[in-house]
């Protein structure tokens, strides 16, 4: 399995699991295919070294997929559990990492080390199921007593297994949750019976169909059978997958398909000067990486070219860059942008081979900043004005760790983009906001009021994004909120940052930390109305 455990097609989880009242069960759960490495590891950190209070608590470490690759992270672990307990009975401090395992195995390496061998109280047990096409590893803990504390555990564990019913698809593992993230806030099109038997399709934007009569992991494309001809979905579908000019059929389709279309957004963020012998060298490292982790295949006869395959290849790649400098083109993107919303969790794994530069800003200086805010604001004419305060904020979001500013002032149709922004971070917290982020620039004596607000909303949502960032250098009047508060509500997110704002930014991390809190606060109205 090369020179490490790959982390792609497997699923490493959290539960805390609570005996409460009438012996009910309560289950807190986290995740590797809700985040990214570095938030699992500090929400998992948060949640299990809170105190238990005198209750029933269960806390549980696990690991599932294919079994070759479980059984050896299995070892791992539980020779690291043993090697640290011998490290601490020599005096020495023990070791969180593992050569044996990618980045994001080492997160859950630590997470065990850590709960294991540093508190004295948290005594390990070991859990394991089997299923046809799964197993599943687990290492506990609990302060119950021994007549409670393993049956909470497989309780626990049991209740996780019912609600998200865990699959394998191909030879990466599905769970409900996970499989049902991509279709939220996607528009249903239409519901249609499949012609041979009678089976309802519900096909949404960007060609996927799901299936409501059949219990089934799987997110087709729209196909002829279904609509009565060929779609543009379908069709791009091949061209998305160089595959079958490389003689390679890989399956379940929907699985490959997912993982080509994060491929193309990797490719296309990335400083990569792409001609065919670099894409057929970078694809046969992804095709062999996408075999060996994520689907089955069979030898198949090619019915395109290599050469067509490369240049429609290379024609996406060139769309998506467009797209992420703020020109139109909602066939492919759209459906790529809202697919990042939750699939940025494959990132790590495609970042280990196609690794993005980030590009080095001059360093920040909070008194650079505030001359840039001073002149703008001071400037009498209209149009430098515009270009002043498009510069501060250029400046700001330049000096936010994993965006990339890549366009300005871009006319699309009949509106223009004054920045947008490409997300190439690893940061969960940022992708949050998503994958590309539209900017506006509004230096003006008024505040900005309740239709440009909308605007904004509305041409981000167009392009597939659910955060828009305004920069109003005058602030925004009380119904401008009002409404930023109302689309906050229906998952649409327009953070206003103003020049007392920026005026608040000392130092380089504030460009981010400020960003972040104004979603944070969103993201709070949002979950307060879906209370209600």
């Amino acid at each position: 399995m090369g020179r490490y455990v790959s982390s792609a097609g497997i699923m490493y989880f959290y539960l805390r699991g609570v005996l409460g009242e009438n012996n009910q069960i309560s289950i807190y759960v986290q995740d590797t295919y809700k985040c990214l490495p570095d938030a699992f590891y500090k929400n998992v950190s948060f949640v299990s070294s809170e105190e238990d209070d005198g209750e029933n608590v269960v806390h549980v470490f696990g690991v599932i997929g294919v079994s070759d690759k479980i059984n050896t992270i299995s070892e791992i672990i539980k020779a690291g559990i043993q090697s640290n307990y011998q490290r601490i009975i020599n005096g020495k401090s023990i070791s969180k990492t593992n050569s044996k395992l990618d980045k994001t195995g080492n997160v859950y390496y630590k997470l065990i080390q850590e709960f294991v061998c540093e508190a004295s109280n948290h005594f390990p047990y070991e859990y394991n199921k089997k299923d046809e096409e799964w197993s599943l590893n687990c290492v506990w803990s609990s302060n119950a007593a021994e007549n409670i504390a393993h049956s909470l555990a497989s309780s626990t564990i049991d209740i996780w297994l019912e609600e998200e019913i865990p699959v394998v698809a191909g030879k990466q593992i599905i769970n409900r949750s996970f499989f049902m993230s991509d279709f939220a806030n996607r528009k249903a099109i239409a519901c249609v019976p499949n012609r041979s038997t009678g089976d309802k399709t519900l096909l949404f934007e960007g060609g996927n169909a799901l299936n409501l009569d059949v219990v089934s992991f799987y997110k087709g494309v729209s196909s002829p059978n279904d609509l009565g001809f060929f779609s543009v979905s379908g069709i791009n579908s091949i061209l998305l997958t160089p595959a079958y000019a490389f003689g390679e059929h890989l399956y379940p389709d929907d699985i490959s398909l997912e993982w080509h279309k994060v491929f193309l957004f990797v490719c296309a963020i990335s400083d990569i000067k792409w001609n065919e012998k670099v894409f057929y060298q970078t694809y046969s490292e992804f095709l062999s990486f996408l075999k060996a982790n994520i689907c089955c295949s069979v030898v198949v006869e090619s019915f395109i070219s290599r050469q067509m395959s490369y240049d429609a290849f290379f024609i996406n790649i060139n769309k998506v860059r467009g797209f992420l400098a703020g020109e139109d083109e909602p066939v492919i993107s759209k459906d790529l942008f809202q697919l990042l919303n939750t699939r940025y969790v494959y990132l790590p794994c495609l970042f280990d081979f196609i690794k993005p530069k980030y590009e080095n800003s001059a360093p920040f200086s909070a008194q650079t900043l505030c001359e840039r805010i001073d002149r703008a604001l001071n400037t009498a004419a209209a149009y430098k004005k515009g270009v002043l305060w498009e510069d501060v904020a250029k400046y700001v979001l330049d000096h936010i760790e994993g965006w990339r500013v890549t366009g300005r002032r871009v006319r699309a149709g009949s509106q223009e983009i004054d920045l947008s922004v490409a997300n190439i971070s690893l940061d969960d917290e940022l992708w949050q906001l998503g994958s590309y982020i539209l900017v506006e620039c509004k230096n003006w004596k008024k505040h900005v009021e309740g239709p440009q607000i909308r605007n904004i909303a509305h041409i981000s949502a167009m392009k597939g994004n659910k955060t828009a960032l305004l920069f109003a250098s005058n602030g925004i009047t009380r119904d401008a909120r009002m409404e930023i508060e109302r689309l906050a509500g229906t998952g649409i997110y327009v953070i206003v940052v103003d020049s007392n704002d920026l005026k608040d930014m000392k130092r380089e991390s504030d460009c981010k930390t400020i960003v972040l809190n104004k979603h944070r606060q969103l993201l709070e109205i949002s979950k307060n109305d879906l209370q209600l």
